[in-house]
């Protein structure tokens, strides 16, 4: 009997495992391989690979040391800022704009900047594109009327006239609404140096020309803006422009040129769509402004050539704005040759700079 057992617990012990597992502590347990980081181990022996498979690379792709996915082909070194590599590329290659237009330079970053002076331009001047040195609007030559251009039609202001002028050169008038009012259509008006306080409407075509807008501004009283044209034709040219509310409104095909507008109490120049024709501003300096720069109302087509806008601020009661330039919805701005730069068109202004929610050119 003794014997029997013993020979019966050996036969046990001694019992074969099923193909794939082992005998652990008297049970039969499956293997498993040691297949290492690259592959998963398949119960009762054997590997299977993980990642993607070798030959299963895109192209531009190679599969990597430790063969368990697909790297990019690219160049040894980081490319340049202004250069690229795809996918398969050894080399890098340039990208960006091939030539920079009049007035700009290559960048670093593949781009074109504007030339302009190293320092930002003082009150009252500007530089465009090409400038490497600040200059005022316009010049203000000599004599009482400097370089202003007349003609049979052109009547005359000064601000230190006798009262009761009728506008002729010898005997000006003392405002410059008065000389608008006395003009006829097509007719000039030319102002000499002087601070006119008084709201200037112009409601026929005519040229309002200044000497010079570091010598003659037209300063706003109440809450009108300073000058409103709405006629085409209707033209100012040569001035400053201040006030505690508005500066220019513009609508029709009036135009602005060489006019500085500052430090005004809201919108420093507003198009309005009223009438036909296209309102424009050019070469023009609009800075300090309340609010917005420019601003275009709804469905308004206008034009912005050669000018600067800066140093735009927040309204007591739009504290959220200081936009250099706001463009309702169905307006169209075309703005042409004018700085895009940062330090230039909306230098200086309020984190939301410009707003433009209509079309631009």
């Amino acid at each position: 009997m003794t014997v029997a057992c013993l020979c019966a617990a050996c036969s046990a012990d001694d019992e074969a495992c099923p193909s794939g597992t082992t005998r652990r502590d008297g049970a039969c347990v499956t293997t498993y391989d040691d297949c290492g980081p690259s592959a998963l181990p398949i119960p009762g022996g054997g590997c299977e690979p993980i990642g993607v498979r070798a030959d299963a690379c895109a192209v531009g792709f190679t599969y990597d040391i430790a063969g368990t996915s697909c790297v990019p082909v690219l160049p040894e070194a980081p490319c340049a800022p202004n250069a690229i590599a795809v996918p398969g590329d050894t080399v890098c290659h340039p990208v960006g704009v091939t030539a920079c237009g009049a007035g700009t330079k290559p960048d670093d970053k593949g781009g074109c900047s504007a030339i302009l002076p190293p320092a930002p331009c003082g009150r009252g001047t500007l530089a465009l594109p090409g400038e490497t040195s600040c200059h005022e609007l316009a010049s203000c030559g000599s004599g009482t009327f400097g370089d202003i251009a007349v003609d049979g039609s052109t009547l005359f202001v000064d601000q230190s006239a006798l009262a009761g002028g009728d506008g002729t050169k010898e005997r000006p008038f003392r405002t410059v609404q008065e000389a608008v009012t006395a003009a006829k259509a097509g007719a000039n008006v030319a102002v000499a140096a002087g601070t006119y306080e008084e709201n200037v409407d112009v409601a026929k075509p005519l040229r309002i020309v200044g000497r010079c807008p570091s010598m003659v501004e037209i300063r706003g009283v109440g809450g009108a803006p300073a000058a409103f044209l709405h006629a085409t034709g209707a033209e100012l040219q040569r001035v400053a422009v201040t006030g505690p509310a508005g500066g220019v409104d513009l609508a029709g095909g009036a135009k602005v040129d060489r006019v500085w507008t500052h430090d005004t109490g809201d919108v420093g120049l507003v198009m309005h769509k009223l009438g036909a024709g296209i309102p424009s501003v050019t070469g023009s300096l609009v800075e300090g402004s309340r609010r917005i720069g420019i601003a275009l109302a709804a469905g308004v087509v206008g034009k912005v050539e050669k000018t600067v806008i800066r140093r735009t601020r927040a309204h007591v009661e739009a504290p959220e704005m200081g936009h250099g330039l706001h463009v309702q919805d169905g307006s169209t701005l075309e703005a042409r040759e004018v700085p895009t730069d940062v330090n230039e068109l909306v230098s200086w202004n309020q984190p939301l700079m410009s707003r433009l929610s209509g079309a631009c050119s």
